[in-house]
């Protein structure tokens, strides 16, 4: 295997570890001895890849986005206007348990991020960057015909962002309420009031 791939697929490794660790005990949780032993590495190689704690924090986090990223790609290939969203949503919103790891890790995430504007600024990057794709999708429904050709895509975009938040959080504070099924069920009916042009609530 070539230095560069071996590299990389430790730092995968020592990233997924970490980020099992933080979703099952949080950030406190992630340490290089703990991280070590879930990789099977040595708590030395660990330290090779890692300069310290807020280093593992930020490049698990960085590593969900990318896993994220690769799964909505996935998710909405050769789909487009409301079915490309629909995807879209359903591949960011804890409805299994991949998800919700990756929710509880985000939230971990945030909680320490609130005190760094550098890890502000990456959030406020990231989360333009969902923005545009939904809009993307919004504005080819519109193209589509799918939904009224006045409809104000900035709006609708900013509502699926908070519908897509706010459920993944309260899912966390209560799955027994927030299943996969209800969840379905609000991002349709939100598809649904978009396309028959009665609007979102903002």
């Amino acid at each position: 295997m070539p230095r560069a791939e071996h590299r990389a697929e430790r730092q995968n490794l020592i990233a997924r570890s970490a980020a099992e660790i933080i979703a099952d005990e949080g950030i406190e949780g992630a340490t290089f001895r703990a991280i070590a032993q879930r990789s099977g590495l040595s708590k030395g190689v660990v330290e090779h890849y890692f300069s310290g704690k807020q280093d593992i924090i930020r490049k698990t986090q960085e590593w969900i986005n990318q896993q994220a990223l690769s799964r909505e790609q996935r998710a909405t290939r050769r789909k487009r206007g409301l079915a490309a969203a629909r995807a879209r949503m359903l591949s960011l919103m804890p409805v299994n348990r991949e998800l919700i790891s990756e929710w509880k890790i985000r939230i971990h995430y945030w909680s320490s991020a609130i005190a760094s504007r550098d890890e502000q600024l990456g959030m406020s990057l990231r989360i333009t960057g969902a923005r545009e794709r939904f809009s993307g999708d919004l504005q080819q429904a519109v193209a589509d015909g799918e939904i009224p050709a006045g409809t104000d895509i900035q709006a609708a975009t900013n509502v699926l962002l908070h519908l897509l938040a706010g459920v993944s959080c309260n899912q966390l504070a209560d799955p027994t309420y927030y299943t996969r099924k209800y969840q379905v069920t609000l991002i349709d009916d939100c598809l649904n009031r978009l396309q028959s042009g009665r609007g979102l609530p903002l």
